[in-house]
């Protein structure tokens, strides 16, 4: 996840200009293309950010400009404490056909 945040900052800084919208909306400028970046809701209008849950290089750009982590903008599923919480429990293995209990239920026909 490092790896990727360093990327997505050093392809961030390509972008030229910043407009402060105020309340945590910027919007990006590169060429005549421009990008509104809402960094108190996690928007992109691309939705990209909103989808992979990682800031894209716009929002990477004003996250930069505004002197605060890319880090703290990530989904919370990128977090260790997350990780470590999805893998605390403990997942028990089924028992064979033969341990199952017999049941006099109609058999199920093939989906088709």
């Amino acid at each position: 996840m490092e790896k990727k945040l360093n990327l997505t900052e050093g392809e961030s800084r390509n972008y030229s200009s910043i407009i402060h919208a105020g309340r945590m909306e910027l919007d990006v400028t590169k060429g005549e293309t421009n990008f509104t970046v809402k960094l108190s809701d996690t928007f992109y209008d691309h939705q990209r950010w909103q989808i992979i849950g990682i800031p894209c290089k716009h929002a990477a750009r004003c996250i930069w400009t505004m002197t605060e982590k890319l880090e703290d903008y990530n989904d919370d599923w990128f977090k260790v404490e997350k990780y470590k919480k999805l893998n605390d429990t403990i997942v028990y293995p089924i028992s064979t056909p033969i341990m199952w209990e017999k049941r006099n239920l109609p058999k199920l026909d093939a989906p088709y």
